[in-house]
């Protein structure tokens, strides 16, 4: 039965409710969690104007196999003004690794967010689930202090991060690079100034140019590497169908476009230890001089079925292969062969 005053509250009590009973409804989005939560929500004046709030503790707080720490999160609900004030705080080894405090407004459609956000040496692992497709094997800290403003599909973010010993791969590539280095964010454009990567063999390129997040739903990059023999791919035919092999060069690299639609143009001379395939289709090939598209069997046949939601990547190559280099090109099943040069060319 539900009292009509406004001073008896309705009370829900948690105590080690286990996380994992929420991981199939995630497990679309490349979320795990784990953990155990203990803590209560409350709603008082439930007939008239609504307040609820709640506080919980979660032990050992998990997401993707990495333990994140003990985590607090309390929130207020003022139904009046429809406004939720939240915060969350983890802490691990006695150290507050992630701080989140702020507000929201679901109803507004626009200027519904306010959130402050800081991180202290925290795992890179847990950005992974909103990466898959583009970088993985995540390893490191990040630090940051962010201020969050706007709407959650178009945010306004300001603020500072910074990376320790952190190393990312990337996927298009299937290059390990390290990462020391801090970068800004002004306006939702997360900015690189000579922003330092190195690569397995601890050659390194500085990458400037900008990442626009004010879209989340179309995430834009106009980002370019100026190496010095540096590994630009890693790959094999198992992991690319498109390209492969793997190598070393020294040029620029211009990555541009949303990340669903990307241009990468390579302006390059290829150093010691390059070997570089490029498969051609029976199907279908396309060539000029200054650019290349190969369309494998299943794109063909999915082509119209999946134009909207597959990943596009579009390769533009400039290459002076140097005597030490060798670049096949791998001819189809019904063709048969490779051609492979070795020596000077362009």
């Amino acid at each position: 039965m539900i009292s009509k005053t406004d001073n008896e509250p309705l009370t829900v009590n948690l105590r080690n409710l286990d996380l994992n009973i929420l991981n199939p409804f995630l497990k679309s989005q490349g979320i795990k969690l784990s953990g155990y939560v203990t803590g209560n929500a409350s709603t008082i004046a439930v007939l008239k104007a609504p307040k609820v709030s709640s506080d919980m503790i979660v032990h050992e707080l998990g997401l993707n196999n990495n333990i994140l720490g003990d985590a607090e999160i309390s929130s207020r609900w003022y139904s009046e003004t429809n406004e939720v004030n939240f915060s969350m705080n983890v802490m691990q080894d006695d150290v507050t690794r992630i701080s989140v405090s702020g507000s929201a407004q679901p109803t507004k459609k626009e200027d519904n967010i306010f959130a402050d956000v800081e991180m202290n040496e925290t795992s890179l692992v847990i950005f992974q689930p909103f990466l898959t497709g583009l970088v993985s094997d995540l390893s490191g800290q990040t630090s940051m202090n962010l201020l969050v403003r706007g709407s959650i599909a178009k945010p306004k973010i300001n603020g500072t991060l910074s990376f320790n010993n952190a190393g990312v791969r990337v996927d298009y590539l299937n290059t390990r690079y390290s990462i020391n280095d801090k970068l800004g964010v002004e306006n939702s454009r997360i900015t690189f100034e000579n922003f330092t990567l190195k690569d397995v063999k601890n050659h390194t390129a500085t990458a400037t140019g900008y990442m626009d997040l004010s879209d989340l739903n179309s995430v834009k990059l106009n980002l370019r590497l100026n190496a010095n023999r540096f590994q630009a791919l890693n790959t094999t035919l198992k992991d690319n169908e498109l390209y492969c092999g793997t190598a070393y060069a020294t040029g620029n690299f211009l990555f541009q476009g949303p990340l669903n639609d990307m241009l990468i143009d390579i302006n390059a001379t290829t150093n010691e230890g390059t070997q570089f395939f490029l498969p051609i289709s029976d199907e279908s090939s396309v060539g000029s001089d200054e650019l290349v598209t190969f369309v494998s069997r299943d794109t063909l046949a999915n082509s119209k079925k999946k134009e909207d939601s597959e990943l596009k990547l579009r390769l533009n190559f400039d290459l002076t292969v140097n005597p030490s280099a060798e670049v096949s090109i791998l001819l189809g099943e019904n063709s048969g062969g490779t051609m492979t040069e070795k020596g000077k060319g362009s």
